[in-house]
């Protein structure tokens, strides 16, 4: 991986956990699966192809994240994103902290009605 695939998976990774947190206010829930396409790979880091090495470059860096992930060999990389188990930033921690309290507030009010 060079520096353009850093900066890409980096800001990837952070897009699928600002989408779960903003989630939890509605679902509760912390975990939740993405795709990472080949093509969108391709296109950010202006490649023509990708390489098996560079595949498990992402395969590792997601691992490293906390993130489990394994390619399909042919169009994309599959994760698994569980936010109990994903280094978080503590701007990141925060935020699940605060929404999944919004989200017991929101059940225990409905609970209540």
């Amino acid at each position: 991986m060079n520096k353009n695939d850093f900066y890409y998976a980096q800001d990837v990774v952070a897009s699928f956990k600002q989408c779960i947190i903003s989630n939890i206010f509605s679902t509760g829930l912390q975990v939740q699966r993405f795709q990472i396409r080949f093509e969108d790979i391709k296109h950010a880091t202006n490649r023509v192809r990708l390489s098996p090495a560079i595949i498990d470059g992402y395969l590792e860096f997601l691992g490293q994240q906390g993130i489990e992930a394994f390619s399909d060999g042919v169009f994309s990389i599959m994760c698994e994103v569980d936010l109990t188990r994903t280094y978080l930033t503590p701007a990141e921690a925060e935020s699940i902290s605060s929404n999944m309290n919004a989200y017991y507030t929101r059940i225990a009010y409905e609970q209540s009605s």
